[in-house]
């Protein structure tokens, strides 16, 4: 059986809802180039997985945090049956820049990128900092609640409440700056 035959297969057992994880969709089959035999009528091979570590949905992008999860599946070839073999967790990947970005598109809720009324308002940039600043300490970014199971690097907390200040603070200027450069046409 080469390997389009065993991704067919593959695809009618995850369409049909046996695949050992309902997270796995049949895009993912596509990736799948190391089909290897173990045992008569059985394959193996290796699915690496990259699940946003806050839950943030991902499809088709780059998570901006995740521990690479690598699972090992065995197909019976017989039967149709997959079984999980093996799971294996890497390091924690952190790029702290989009999961800044992801924080401050939190802080706009409504989605129109308002101005809080008394950041708009203010004529000076350096005011606006100034704001912008404290609305960030006002703001829940969410990660009080989140222990990170212990797999975060110990100065994780610091290095993205930094990345996100900045982003936040950047955000918020651009806004104004904006707003201000709409005004004077």
């Amino acid at each position: 059986m080469d390997d389009n035959e065993i991704r067919s297969m593959l695809v009618d057992i995850v369409e049909k809802g046996d695949f050992p994880s309902d997270t796995l969709e049949v895009f993912h089959l596509e990736r799948i180039d190391n089909f290897f035999p173990s045992r008569p009528n059985k394959v193996r091979f290796w699915i690496e997985r990259h699940p946003h570590l806050f839950g943030a949905p991902t499809r088709g992008l780059a998570s901006s945090i995740f521990i690479p999860i690598r699972y090992c599946y065995e197909l019976d070839l017989e039967t149709k049956r997959v079984t999980l073999i093996k799971k294996e967790e890497d390091e924690p990947v952190i790029n702290y820049f989009p999961l800044a970005l992801e924080q401050v598109d939190s802080f706009f809720t409504n989605g129109d990128y308002e101005l809080p009324d008394d950041i708009r308002a203010e004529e000076s940039k350096e005011r606006v900092r100034i704001l912008a600043e404290r609305e960030f300490y006002e703001f829940n970014f969410g990660y009080d609640d989140y222990d990170g199971d212990g797999r975060l690097p110990e100065n994780f907390y610091e290095k993205i409440l930094n990345e996100i200040k900045k982003q936040f603070i950047e955000h918020i200027l651009f806004l104004w700056e904006s707003k201000q450069w709409l005004e004077d046409i």
